[in-house]
This record gives structure tokens, C-alpha cells and sequence, in this order.
């Protein structure tokens, strides 16, 4: 069915079928029904609503390019949101659906499903499922350091796409976009495009690193810390973290740069390349606190890795390795790094581990 409209203010409901509205010029109401409907605002401000089925509704942003604001309604189903160079509004409705505000300071609003929020150019406002029965997860992707990501606390896993450095613990009250929150429940970023530095909150973090020079830090929380390619800098922080650096230079800090009372049991990997496993620094000898915390060390390359202490005001005679037994991994015996008598490291699988030779100490 096509449907041919005026370029004055029209009101063009569709059928059961799957339409094609083309709404022109003038300040528009469509409502697409049944059926999966492609609907087009075309000039000037505009309502658009997909109804039943999986529908792409077009504001005007990749066809008309005007700067009215429009507002666009997925409803049910699997919808495509488009909007235009104005201040728009995108709901999604319920359904796995995808938003993109184009250009413009918009609002979006993933609604129900596992939706794709990415609010294109602009100070946008983003935000995800407030389900808090079903999981119902929620990828936002970034490009802007005005964007807004609005905390719904769903029980959904809630991923940012950063193309620029991204904090997780920013994030804005749902009764006051304005407002930021004292935490902050986002769960998992990765880096794109320029991006440079990503920052983990409170919660398990997964976050990943691009092509180039990153420093990721998971802060608080049980975190996975991916480098990708290019010379990363790694910090775990607070919990029991997981980081792998892959290929380049990197350094690999799972217990963080602040004492703790609390045993910490974190994983590194360097990957490829020329990699630094820091156990201490200017704040002192990592993995000490009351309790058996301690760093293992896998994939130990004795050609090109670094047991690094720097800065913390210790020297060889201070650390001693056990070689005699398998603690961790497979069956071959381990290398244990002692700070006197406390255990700090476990170098797994390997005994080719020599403090004169792999450990830097200025």
C-alpha cells in the first residue's frame, strides 16, 4: 500500500499490510498500524508511530535533513529509528529495536527488549529498559562528551560503545536528566574510533580497549580489562580482576595504586609483546594485605617480560621465588614470588623466572 500525502499538517493512518508512507511537508501524525510499515516524516515537525510489527520510521535525518523535532514511536516489534537534524525524540517501544537520533541533542529511549541506543551527533540523552523482571539488554553507543547516559537500574546488562574517553561512573537520575547519580549501574564499555581511556564503577566491568595507547582502570569491582593492540596501561583496581594486554607494550596492574585490608586475587596476561606485571610501586609492594592475595602471571615470556616493582623503595634481597611446586594452571611447577614471607605472585607453568635478571626495580 502507498499512501500519498499533502504538503499541509496530515493525519495518514496505515492498514493491516506492510506500508509505505511518505509523510512531505507540513507537521505531520502518522501511525504505520499493522503490518511492517516504512514510514518517512519527510519536512517539518512530525509524529510517527510504527504500531504492530517491525518498522522503520525515518524523522528525516537521512533523506530531508530539516531541523524540525520529531517524534518517533516503534511500538511493538523489531524497529528501525531514524531521526533528523532537530531535537528528537525516539522510543522504541517494545522489541529489539535500534535508535539513532542522527544529528540534533535528542532523547532516546531503548523502552523494552535488548535495544541498540546511539544518539549520532549532538548532546544526546540515552536511555535503555527499565525491566526489572525480565533481562533485557542495552548497547549505547557514545560519541559526544555532552551525552547523557540515564541510569534505569533494569536488571539488564548495559553496554556503552564509547568513540570518545568514557567514564562508567557517570550516569544521570531517570526523575532529572540533569541530575548525576552517586553510582552508577552500567556494566560494560568498549573502546572505538579515537578513543583513549575508559574507566570501569563499582560493578563487574568488562572493558575493552581498540588499536590504540589505552589506559583502562575497572576501579572497584570483579573486572576484565581487554588492551587489544597498541601499549596499554592496565589497572584492575579493588577486587579480583582479569587483565590481558595482547599484542604491544603493555603494563598490567590488577591490584591498583591503593594498600587495601583486602586479599585481592587477580590474572595477568601480557599477550604478545614486551609486557610489565607491576607488583608494587609508590605505593608500596602490592598483594601484602591480610589474607593470601596474590597475582598470577600466565603466558611468561622470559625474553620480554618485566616483574615490575619501580618505585617502591625495595630491592633484590627483599623477594625470593619457590620453584618446587604446581599451585595454579596445568601440571607443570610454578615460579612464587615472595615479598619476605608474603606470597605476591605466582608465575604459572614456567620456572624460567630470576630476579636478577626479570625483575626492574629502577
Amino acid at each position: 500500500m502507498a499512501t500519498f500525502p499533502t504538503d499541509g499538517n496530515d493525519t495518514i493512518t496505515g492498514g493491516s499490510g506492510n506500508d509505505r508512507i511518505d509523510a512531505l511537508r507540513g507537521n505531520d501524525f502518522v501511525n504505520g498500524a499493522g503490518g511492517n510499515d516504512t514510514l518517512y516524516g519527510g519536512y517539518d515537525r512530525d509524529t510517527l508511530r510504527g504500531g504492530d510489527g517491525n518498522d522503520s520510521l525515518d524523522g528525516g535525518g537521512a533523506t530531508f535533513y530539516d531541523s524540525s523535532s520529531d517524534a518517533l514511536y516503534g511500538d511493538a516489534g523489531n524497529d528501525t529509528l531514524l531521526g533528523g537534524n532537530g531535537a528528537d525524540t525516539l522510543d522504541g517501544g517494545t522489541g529489539n529495536d535500534s535508535l539513532n537520533g542522527w544529528n540534533g541533542n535528542d532523547i532516546l529511549y531503548g523502552n523494552r527488549g535488548n535495544d541498540r541506543v546511539d544518539g549520532g551527533a549532538g548532546a544526546d540523552t540515552l536511555l535503555g529498559s527499565l525491566s526489572t523482571s525480565v533481562r533485557e539488554d542495552t548497547l549505547f553507543v557514545v560519541d559526544n562528551s555532552g551525552d547523557k547516559i540515564v541510569d534505569l537500574s533494569g536488571t539488564g546488562i548495559e553496554t556503552v560503545l564509547a568513540y570518545i574517553s568514557w567514564d562508567l561512573r557517570v550516569s544521570w537520575n531517570p526523575n532529572n536528566f540533569n541530575q548525576q547519580n552517586a553510582t552508577s549501574g552500567l556494566d560494560h564499555l568498549t573502546l572505538a574510533g579515537s578513543a583513549v581511556n575508559g574507566t570501569g564503577n563499582q560493578v563487574d566491568n568488562t572493558i575493552t580497549g581498540n588499536g590504540l595507547n589505552n589506559t583502562l582502570n575497572g576501579l572497584e569491582g570483579n573486572d576484565r580489562l581487554l588492551g587489544r593492540g597498541g601499549d596499554d596501561n592496565l589497572l584492575g583496581g579493588f577486587g579480583n580482576d582479569s587483565l590481558m594486554g595482547e599484542d604491544g607494550t603493555d603494563r598490567l596492574n590488577g591490584y591498583g595504586t591503593t594498600v587495601t585490608s583486602a586479599s585481592q586475587f587477580d590474572t595477568l596476561d601480557g599477550g604478545a609483546g614486551v609486557d610489565y606485571f607491576i607488583l608494587g610501586g609508590a605505593w608500596g609492594i602490592s598483594y601484602v594485605e591480610p589474607g593470601d592475595g596474590y597475582a598470577v602471571i600466565n603466558n611468561w615470556d622470559w625474553a620480554n617480560d618485566w616483574v615490575d616493582v619501580r618505585g617502591s623503595g625495595t630491592n633484590a634481597s627483599q623477594f625470593r621465588l619457590d620453584k618446587f611446586r604446581s599451585v595454579v594452571g596445568g601440571a607443570g611447577l610454578d615460579t612464587e614470588i615472595y615479598y619476605g614471607s608474603e606470597r605476591i605472585g605466582i608465575v604459572q607453568d614456567t620456572t624460567n623466572v630470576e630476579i636478577g635478571r626479570d625483575f626492574r626495580f629502577t
